[in-house]
C-alpha cells in the first residue's frame, strides 16, 4: 500500500529543486510523484507512453541533473531518515 502522506512529503521536498531548467525542474515533480506511488515499477513500466519514458531517460542523462547538488544529497538524507522511522515502527 502506497503512502500517500509520504508521496505528498517527497513532492513537497522537491519542488524547492532548481536544475537550472524549468522543464527540469517539473519533471522531477512528476517522476517524484509517479515513482513515490509505484516505487516498485522501472521506468518503462511507470510511464504511460514511450515519449514519457523518454522524456524520463533524458532527464535522468541530463548534465544538469546531478547526484553532487546540495538538494539531491539533502533529499537523501531526508529518504533516509523517512526510512529508519518507518522501520522502526515496525
Amino acid at each position: 500500500m502506497v503512502n500517500l502522506v509520504l508521496v505528498d512529503l517527497l513532492v513537497d521536498e522537491v519542488h524547492g529543486a532548481d536544475l537550472g531548467d524549468e522543464r527540469l525542474n517539473q519533471r522531477l515533480i512528476r517522476i517524484v510523484e509517479r515513482f513515490g506511488q509505484s516505487p516498485n515499477l522501472t521506468i518503462p513500466a511507470a510511464t504511460t507512453s514511450r515519449a514519457e519514458m523518454e522524456a524520463d531517460y533524458r532527464f535522468f542523462n541530463n548534465e544538469k541533473v546531478s547526484s553532487h547538488s546540495p538538494h539531491y544529497r539533502s533529499t537523501l538524507f531526508w529518504v533516509a531518515s523517512v526510512r529508519i522511522s518507518a522501520a522502526k515502527r515496525c
